[in-house]
């Protein structure tokens, strides 16, 4: 026991749409099929030397939307040479978190042709999602000011949400 939780390597999934009309319902067969294997590889921005440890990365998928399917959540470890693997992810819509104690931060988590850092990771039966990348950064922004009504005064009733401008 290495005080790690045991990984599931062959998670199978299975689904069908039912409909009940107040009669006994058919018979349903269900196939089961393969979770999606998600693969990539880490890449580093910024001035700093990156780790040279990647042990404590993790890169964690959580389900979006649980009540729709799909596995409560997923989990990769970064192995030494920069490459993760998530197996057996089940087709369902997920945020993208990546764990770490250090200064590294998740820039962007391409995957599929787009960021699942700024939209959700959509996964699809038997899709092939290519091969993903998570470029960790040290380089942070700071967003200082004053938000204030129109006579002047503080407002601290209001929220400011930035976004990019860039919707790609």
């Amino acid at each position: 026991f290495s005080g790690r939780p045991a990984m599931i390597s062959d998670v199978r999934w299975a689904a069908a749409e039912v409909l009940l009309s107040g009669a006994r319902p058919d018979p349903v067969t269900l196939v089961l099929q393969p979770g999606v294997p998600i693969s990539g590889r880490v890449l580093f921005d910024g001035p700093d030397q990156p780790p040279s440890d990647l042990s404590s990365f993790r890169i964690v998928l959580n389900n979006a939307r649980p009540n729709e399917g799909g596995n409560t959540s997923s989990l990769a470890e970064i192995g030494p040479d920069g490459r993760f693997t998530i197996d057996g992810v089940t087709p369902g819509v997920y945020r993208v978190t990546v764990m770490s104690a250090s200064n590294w931060r998740p820039k962007s988590f391409n995957a599929g042709g787009r960021d699942a850092l700024d939209f959700l990771l959509t996964v699809a039966p038997n899709q092939d999602i290519g091969v993903a990348e998570l470029t960790l950064t040290t380089r942070t922004s700071t967003l200082s000011g004053t938000l204030t009504d129109a006579a002047g005064r503080p407002a601290p009733a209001h929220t400011i949400i930035v976004f990019p401008d860039d919707q790609t």
